[in-house]
């Protein structure tokens, strides 16, 4: 698929997912693993990077649940958890899972350099935006973050080894950890940008970008078509009372 299609069919996908309740949640999550497993990115290799992600959706499941008042979901339990709150949470938490598969779908089937091309060619038409230094961010962004990854488990790995993680304090250990993997980081990114520097690399780059054909414009009138079959269908299943809010 075209990069420019895939990032607006990808938005469109996003906001649709933000909006669908839980009963159309799960299968959404279902259907998305199985299009990373066809994308060549079996469970083996989309359980452990998805694993990273398990605290953030459990802390955000959790403030969730115990923020939203409703009726108790048991009488031997405190009040804060709700029946409601419940709902909520388990919500929040799965469209941000799916997000998250969303996102590491669009990265992995796509090229640093055509994530690059795309993103210029949409920030065009924005007056006030310049789009090839969006582009080069973004696009370093997207080279980066996997190195940032290695880095953290570098670290976490050379402090577990000097018995940093026996320590009881949280924040001791938090901070022997970040402050030695940002030390690094930044390291790299001077490196980086010196040998920017060095090749010429300005934002004055151009991207060739093939013309869209019919195909493209089919294939985001179909996406958007699904994105719209979707929410009518969980607004359906709402308002005869089988969906869960």
């Amino acid at each position: 698929m075209d990069i420019r299609i895939k990032l607006l069919a990808t938005a469109c996908m996003g906001y649709t997912l933000l909006t669908l309740s839980a009963s159309l949640l799960a299968p959404a999550l279902a259907g998305l693993i199985i299009i990373h497993s066809t994308a060549g990115a079996g469970m083996q290799r989309l359980m452990p990077a998805l694993a990273r992600f398990m605290p953030f959706l459990l802390f955000v499941f959790i403030a969730r649940w115990l923020s939203t008042p409703g009726r108790p979901l048991c009488a031997a339990l405190p009040p804060a958890l709700t029946i409601e709150g419940l709902q909520i949470g388990m919500t929040a938490g799965l469209r941000l899972a799916a997000l998250v598969l969303m996102s590491m779908l669009l990265t992995r089937t796509t090229l640093p350099s055509q994530f690059s091309a795309g993103i210029a060619w949409l920030g065009r038409p924005i007056p006030w935006l310049p789009e090839k230094k969006a582009a080069i961010m973004l696009g370093l962004a997207l080279r980066l973050l996997p190195l940032i990854l290695q880095q953290l488990k570098e670290t976490a790995e050379a402090q577990r080894a000097r018995g940093v993680g026996n320590r009881k304090n949280p924040i001791f250990r938090l901070t022997c950890l970040a402050l030695p993997a940002m030390r690094q980081l930044f390291a790299r990114a001077d490196h980086l940008a010196d040998a920017m520097l060095a090749r010429g690399y300005t934002d004055a780059r151009v991207w060739h970008v093939p013309p869209l054909k019919p195909r493209d414009f089919f294939n985001l009138f179909y996406i958007g078509l699904f994105c719209l079959l979707l929410c009518r269908l969980d607004a359906f299943l709402l308002s005869s009372g089988v969906g869960l809010s």
